[in-house]
């Protein structure tokens, strides 16, 4: 096993759990392809390893939220005087009972959650759904299939239905963070030296808060997710995460690797700063992006300039040589801890609090940099698959989810509206284009279905024989 890996305890939610029924039930095989090694402890180290490497891959948040929905499975499955481990279907009765019992479980757990927000009065029907989602995963990470169940996507779209009539059409839509805009970043860096945030007191030359500003700067114009740049949690020897080795210098038009304090210094307008892309919630593995260095031009008297941020840390906390390869880039203390994400999302919501108010601040949330850069460059015409590649999303569908449309622009546009004499030639152009309008598809697909060969239609009535309608 690599050094880097850390067995996690065995739990029912891990593949773990699974180790000791499979290694008795491989030692009881009588089979002729039965597995005998010479050293018995072979088998059983064999068992471990597989489950422990399956395991490894799993993300802490992933397991923790198992665990919460596995324990309302096994309560769910108390009550019916069964085990909460379900067998993989062999025949279509067991196939019917695992689906219902699916579908039964995400009406019973439905009422039984609490909402995400306190201003929701109930669950949103999906929280159900996840519950589910949960439990089928931890029977796969075991070993077993669950089947199908057509039936819970009906009751889901029942649960919703109901869940709109009830709370209004805005209850369901989801509450995704808005822009951090300059002027938010200027406000929360204008806060008072020496001011007391909570346990934080505002000191902007500290390692902390260097760090910090590095990191908002760094999520606008690197556009990445926070796990992107500090990792969850931190494994020794884990160096595919965003370390000061992802980062490389255009100084003087030479690109150095390892720059000395005196070649920071001496950076000037125009000079860049390149963050290679680590491992990320699109790129897993870092095969997608983590060969695309992402250009930060350096601005040092821009005091919203990722790249002048970037290269106060590096003279604040420096790492030299090969030690830059596994050391986070995002490092608070002399020691080189990495910025935790709890540290980090405190500190970012008291400042915006302060600077902000409660009602701005509660719009805002590190995510809100990478959401910036995607309606900046929306704003600027750029296309979707550049926005994609600048903001390393997986699909096209993502990044078109953030790339939002300005509501200036949007109003600007509906006051040009005005001024286009729209045309019957202008709409079937539009037609032309492949746009459908409305129906006009299904409306246009009629004669298609009206010309069939007139052998596979039945012939109609004469129209001097056919019957007319009674008058009304």
């Amino acid at each position: 096993m690599p050094a880097a890996a850390r067995p996690r305890a065995s739990s029912p939610v891990t593949a773990g759990a699974q180790s000791a029924p499979l290694l008795a039930a491989l030692r009881a095989d009588s089979s002729p392809h039965a597995l005998r090694p010479a050293d018995p402890s072979f088998l059983a180290n064999m068992v471990a390893l597989v489950h422990e490497t399956v395991d490894e891959q799993t993300p802490s948040s992933t397991l923790s939220k198992d665990r919460k929905d596995w324990s309302r499975w096994e309560e769910f499955l108390a009550l019916f005087g069964s085990d909460p481990l379900r067998p993989t279907p062999t025949d279509d009765f067991t196939k019917q009972r695992e689906g219902f019992l699916q579908a039964a479980f995400v009406v019973w757990v439905y009422p039984r959650l609490k909402p995400r927000r306190r201003t929701d009065l109930i669950a949103k029907p999906d929280s159900a759904h996840n519950c589910l989602t949960s439990v089928r995963r931890v029977h796969a990470r075991r070993g077993v299939q669950l089947p199908t169940a057509p039936m819970v996507s009906r009751l889901l779209r029942a649960l919703i239905k109901r869940y709109v009539r009830e709370h209004g059409v805005r209850a369901l839509l989801p509450r995704r963070k808005e822009p951090l805009q300059n002027e938010h970043v200027h406000s929360m860096l204008a806060v008072n030296e020496g001011t007391q945030l909570g346990a934080y007191n505002v000191a902007w030359n500290s390692h902390l808060f260097v760090c910090f500003v590095a990191l908002v700067t760094g999520c606008r114009h690197i556009g990445g997710r926070k796990a992107d740049l500090i990792a969850p949690s931190h494994e020794a020897g884990d160096i595919s995460r965003f370390a000061r080795g992802n980062v490389t210098y255009v100084i003087g038009g030479r690109l150095v690797i390892d720059p000395s304090p005196e070649q920071f210094r001496s950076m000037k307008d125009g000079d860049r700063v390149n963050a290679r892309p680590g491992v990320s919630k699109a790129d897993q593995l870092g095969t997608k992006y983590g060969d695309k260095d992402v250009p930060l031009p350096y601005r040092p008297d821009d005091p919203l300039n990722a790249a002048a941020r970037m290269v106060a840390l590096e003279l604040a906390l420096p790492v030299r040589g090969e030690r830059r390869a596994s050391t986070p880039f995002f490092t608070m203390n002399a020691e080189l801890e990495c910025l935790s994400h709890t540290v980090a999302d405190s500190l970012f919501a008291k400042l915006a609090v302060h600077a902000l108010g409660e009602d701005i601040a509660g719009t805002l949330s590190l995510h809100s940099g990478r959401i910036w850069k995607a309606v900046a460059l929306h704003a600027l015409d750029v296309d979707i698959g550049t926005i994609q590649a600048c903001c390393n999303w997986a699909s096209p569908e993502s990044a078109k989810v953030y790339a939002r449309l300005l509501p200036q622009r949007h109003a600007d546009l509906i006051d040009k509206c005005n001024t286009v004499n729209v045309t019957a030639t202008l709409t079937r152009n539009f037609e032309r284009a492949g746009i459908a309008i409305d129906n006009d598809a299904t409306i246009a697909a009629l004669p298609q279905q009206t010309n069939r060969p007139k052998e596979r239609l039945t012939p109609a009535a004469p129209p001097e024989t056919a019957p007319r309608a009674p008058a009304r």
